[in-house]
């Protein structure tokens, strides 16, 4: 492409290519274009049956048929847009040389020049204002009905294939090739005699569209169309990725996210409704762990153990994230306390990575916003909370962020979220081991956390500046003498423990006592 995707003489001096020439449409697109200033040329069966009168007529014509598309190899070397609109309709016809012909005129056909196209732009080595592009009309009939079984089902099976092409694009940040997927209403022409639109009405709306560098180019009376096509295009595209990422061995923290919480969060959410059983809340926690864990599995099988080893690490793992969203969860007994901690937890991570000059997730960013908005509302007002469905998302997003950190980067981020996390430790496990000791249920809810014991006996606001006092002036520090090497982690870590524990024990005994 020689021209920017902003210009606004688009098409002027472009070469632009165009299967189906003769077609109704081919003919009306054939003569906007040329409007436009665009070099045509029209791709034919047979050169010498072609009908187009004067204005619709191409600058050149090239032969061609479906089957033999490598032979347009050298024609298409300097082709800066390839429009596909050629197409077979059988209409009610089912029979097996009918579905042949159309699976290899309006799917198969249309792949190999896509790819044929592609490879051109590749071995180019075009740029964003200097690339090629590949128009491809797929119809309405790719997601609705067409009355014609054969035709849908292979313009189905066209879009799916260019919707696999335009993921793969995006997760190569490709430039050089660009792909538009035409979504056409029913348009008068000889493969649809009984059409709305009339055809030179639906080519000066492909064009003024593909101005602009929308994937999507709809044109259609179906206000439905608008509404599902760009949903549905975008299932499969997040789709294709996600399966992508799964069989590859590189890890996506968005990814990671948008498959690990479903589960757990409409489960949550249904337990803050109905009060569930707690063995079925276990075992939804057990089940989000494993997908967790099948998630980091080419990771965690990199590590040098026997198969006897990995297998314990696997059972270790399971139970560290089944505890670790309950651990979060319990600490859920008090307005805004799990809220701020969570937001101060992923600030300071933000910041360590800015300072160390690792990239940002800015699913972090995003998530750290809404709680603060969250938090407003649940600490000073107190009409919104969290419930299961909150606190064990909170749960998963800390837990990935640690397995993310430790397996993209190096163990010095990980070691910053267990001091960073190390309140919570405490102070759960100080109250489990108490309860223990004093034969209580430790799945019945309660009010023996520290936290609770401040919020009680003094108010929220107490508890909100215990937890800002201990990241203030134990946590933090800590993490700075850590970040310059003054002091050595085990030793730093074993002093803020030291302390922290002291406190929570010091509120557990005097505060609960009095």
């Amino acid at each position: 492409m020689k021209k920017s995707l902003s210009d606004k003489s688009r098409f002027k001096g472009l070469k632009i290519a165009i299967t189906g020439a003769n077609g109704s449409l081919g003919k009306s697109l054939i003569e906007v274009l040329k409007k436009e200033g665009a070099y045509l040329i029209g791709l034919t069966h047979d050169k010498k049956n072609n009908s187009n009168s004067e204005g619709s007529k191409p600058d050149e014509w090239i032969l061609w048929s479906c089957g033999k598309e490598r032979l347009l190899s050298s024609s298409l070397a300097n082709i800066d847009i390839l429009i596909l609109n050629h197409g077979f309709n059988p209409k009610g016809m089912i029979e097996s040389n009918e579905i042949n012909k159309a699976l290899e005129i309006n799917s198969l056909s249309h792949l190999r020049l896509i790819e044929i196209f592609e490879d051109l732009a590749l071995s180019n080595n075009l740029n964003k204002y200097n690339s090629k592009e590949v128009w491809v009309n797929t119809s309405e009939a790719e997601i609705q009905i067409a009355f014609s079984p054969v035709y849908e089902i292979t313009k189905r099976l066209i879009g799916e294939l260019i919707s696999l092409k335009k993921s793969k694009l995006l997760m190569e940040k490709r430039n050089s090739f660009i792909i538009k997927k035409l979504i056409l209403g029913p348009f008068k022409s000889k493969l649809n005699p009984q059409g709305i639109m009339s055809p030179e009405f639906v080519a000066k709306k492909i064009v003024q569209k593909a101005k602009k560098e929308d994937y999507l180019v709809i044109v259609s009376p179906n206000p439905i169309t608008h509404l599902i096509m760009p949903f549905v295009e975008s299932i499969r595209i997040l789709y294709s990725r996600f399966i992508n990422k799964i069989y590859s061995n590189e890890i996506d923290f968005n990814y990671l996210v948008l498959l690990s919480i479903p589960l757990i969060s409409i489960f949550s959410f249904a337990d803050d409704i109905y009060d569930i059983n707690w063995k079925y809340k276990i075992l939804v926690d057990i089940v989000t762990a494993i997908i967790i864990i099948f998630l980091f599995k080419d990771y965690i099988d990199k590590i040098n153990f026997s198969k006897s080893l990995i297998f314990i690490l696997y059972l270790f793992l399971i139970f560290s994230i089944t505890w670790f969203i309950n651990l979060i969860n319990f600490s859920d007994g008090s307005d805004g306390y799990l809220t701020l901690f969570t937001i101060i937890n992923i600030f300071l991570n933000l910041l360590i990575k800015y300072y160390a000059g690792i990239e940002i997730n800015y699913f972090n960013i995003l998530f750290c916003s809404t709680l603060v908005i969250f938090l407003y509302y649940n600490l000073y007002k107190s009409n919104i909370f969290l419930g299961d469905s909150g606190s064990r998302l909170i749960a998963i997003i800390l837990i990935i962020n640690i397995l993310y950190d430790y397996f993209t980067y190096d163990l010095f981020i990980s070691l910053i979220w267990f001091l960073t996390i190390l309140i919570v430790f405490i102070d759960t496990g100080i109250t489990i081991l108490q309860r223990i000791a004093i034969n209580k249920v430790l799945l019945k809810e309660h009010k023996d956390h520290a936290y609770q014991i401040l919020a009680n006996k003094y108010n929220h606001k107490i508890s909100i500046l215990w937890i800002i006092f201990n990241f203030g002036f134990i946590i933090v520090p800590s993490i700075l003498l850590y970040l310059n090497n003054i002091v050595e982690y085990l030793y730093l870590a074993f002093c803020s423990a030291f302390i922290i524990s002291y406190q929570i024990i010091y509120i557990k005994i005097k505060l609960k006592c009095t």
